[in-house]
């Protein structure tokens, strides 16, 4: 999967990134949709904004008015969506396990929005509602599920990247 992920200059090349976006929206939607009642349609609204959180951090990650930190953070988290070792395992909770993806993704991009400016952050994001809404709501579902296993590890890393 590595080589099909990084185009030449080490970035995520953009038709690997749109097919991943379309899997992940893909199987977003389906489980919301059998499970929502279960689950509760608060979560099952949240992790619909995951396609497009993953989105927003590979269109910053590529913008210069965001400092080199703040893009090494975003990277960190685009790669957490990316790769196959996780907190909370996608392949055993499906959709639900992009929890803690979400978690930190939300997280790296709180530290991208402090010097970047609201036109650029306005211009990728793709998602139905404002973005500041979707990340306060992102660190709710973060804070709900901080007592199931493995989002204790991921608290930590919300923790670091915030501070």
């Amino acid at each position: 999967m590595v080589d099909e992920t990084l185009a030449k200059d080490g970035m995520i090349d953009e038709a690997v990134a749109n097919r991943f976006y379309d899997r992940l929206r893909k199987a977003v939607v389906g489980w919301a949709s059998d499970r929502a009642g279960m689950a509760g349609k608060g979560m099952a609204n949240v992790l619909l904004f995951t396609p497009d959180i993953f989105m927003l951090l590979w269109r910053l990650l590529r913008h210069g008015e965001i400092s080199k930190r703040r893009r090494a953070i975003m990277a960190f988290a685009l790669a957490y969506f990316i790769l196959p070792i996780d907190f909370v395992p996608d392949w055993l909770l499906g959709p639900l396990g992009f929890a803690d993806d979400l978690a930190i993704a939300g997280a790296a991009l709180q530290a991208a929005l402090t010097g970047t400016p609201l036109t650029v952050l306005d211009k990728e994001w793709s998602g139905g509602d404002q973005l500041i809404a979707v990340l306060a709501r992102i660190m709710q579902l973060t804070d709900r599920l901080g007592t199931y296993p493995g989002f204790s590890k991921v608290k930590q890393v919300v923790r670091y990247l915030l501070s």
